[in-house]
């Protein structure tokens, strides 16, 4: 009896150590499931922020080609609005040289046309002067023709006289 006891004994102790063994070999299993589970878990969470972060760097990228292209399209009103100004200066530089020689044009008309008037009242004097000097002239050839008629008339009358 005494040895079947002993024989026990270690029995009984290996038989709990299996038992606990076990024990713990099965927590273990379940730990390892567990701990599979929640690797598959997070390599799952890690390939979705994986391509969360390639979705985030298309829209940056995107979005910063959206921005270059508004930078480049308000690039292009800038230097539309310069090209526009300066078009709208030169046509002011322009209207104002048509003003100044529009200006200039209408005071050299006015000296023509006082020069013109000048001129037609000088003609016109001129005018009455050389009717003036007409008539004078037709006057003294008149008087010139009369006293011719009157020498030849006295000349005609003492040749008349001689010749009787």
């Amino acid at each position: 009896g005494m040895q079947a006891t002993v024989v026990a004994a270690p029995t009984a102790t290996r038989l709990a150590e299996e038992t606990a063994l076990t024990i713990n070999r099965d927590a273990w299993q379940e730990d390892v499931v567990r701990m599979r589970s929640r690797t598959s878990e997070m390599e799952a969470e890690e390939a979705n922020l994986r391509d969360a972060v390639r979705a985030a760097r298309r829209d940056y990228k995107r979005v910063g080609e959206e921005v270059q292209q508004l930078r480049d399209e308000l690039e292009d009103r800038r230097n539309e609005h310069a090209a526009l100004a300066e078009d709208q200066s030169s046509a002011a530089r322009e209207a104002a040289r048509q003003r100044a020689l529009a200006s200039e044009l209408k005071v050299e008309s006015a000296e023509l046309s006082a020069k013109l008037e000048r001129e037609g009242d000088r003609l016109e004097r001129q005018k009455l002067g050389f009717s003036v000097e007409e008539w004078r002239l037709e006057k003294k050839a008149l008087e010139t023709r009369n006293s011719l008629e009157a020498v030849l008339s006295v000349a005609a009358e003492e040749r008349s006289k001689a010749a009787r």
